[in-house]
């Protein structure tokens, strides 16, 4: 049971958002799209639009200004103290190569 544990840390750390390699951090680009480098190294750009015209919560992030003010919580892109964040599995996954 560790040592399946350790694999999925192991996957966890693989797919996070990276805040320090190379102080890399998410960088906004036109529209809702970010460009994200992962701990693997690999570049994905990910567009949150059709999350904020689906669902409710992410709703807030429509107000630019809002939008724009991301922060990395150490795994994630996450908004507004972290109250709304994206699974890292998600960005990396639904992403496209940047």
């Amino acid at each position: 049971m560790e040592q399946t544990n350790n694999s999925v840390k192991r996957e966890q750390n693989k797919l996070a958002c990276s805040a320090e390699r190379e102080n890399h951090r998410p960088q906004g680009l036109d529209g809702y799209r970010l460009h994200l480098t992962f701990n693997d190294g690999c570049e994905r750009i990910f567009d949150c639009l059709p999350l904020i015209e689906k669902y409710k919560l992410f709703a807030p992030l429509r107000d630019r200004a809002v939008f724009d003010h991301f922060d990395l919580d150490g795994w994630t892109v996450c908004w507004l103290g972290g109250s709304i964040d994206i699974a890292p599995e998600h960005l990396y996954e639904m992403g496209h190569a940047a």
